[in-house]
Parts: C-alpha cells; structure tokens; sequence
C-alpha cells in the first residue's frame, strides 16, 4: 500500500506495456517490508504523435 512516505521508483521508457519490473518487485518489496512501489511511465519523445511521415508522401 502506498502511504506517505513510499518511495516511487519510476521505469521510464516507450513502449512501456513490455516492462516487468513492477510485477517483479512491488511484491517483493511487499514481503520484505520495503517502503516502495516500481511504476511505468511511458516516455514516447515524438512532439507531433499525430502527424504523418512527410518523408511517406
């Protein structure tokens, strides 16, 4: 449980849906009393997700 002094460890990258850590660790830290959850944060870079590729056209 996440309560007020947990510390939050963020897997940043793109594409984040492949990553395991947090099904790894969060329990282990859990069983081990550790004070700490393992979150995904997607860092997709692109600054216009919604454009076409205008080297396509």
């Amino acid at each position: 449980m996440i309560a007020g002094n947990t510390a939050i460890i963020a897997h940043i990258g793109f594409p984040t849906h492949t990553f395991k850590s947090p099904m790894i660790d969060n329990p282990y830290f859990e069983h081990a009393g550790v004070d700490a959850v393992v979150v995904r944060r997607d860092a997709n870079l692109n600054p216009f997700p919604h454009s076409s590729n205008p080297s396509s056209r």
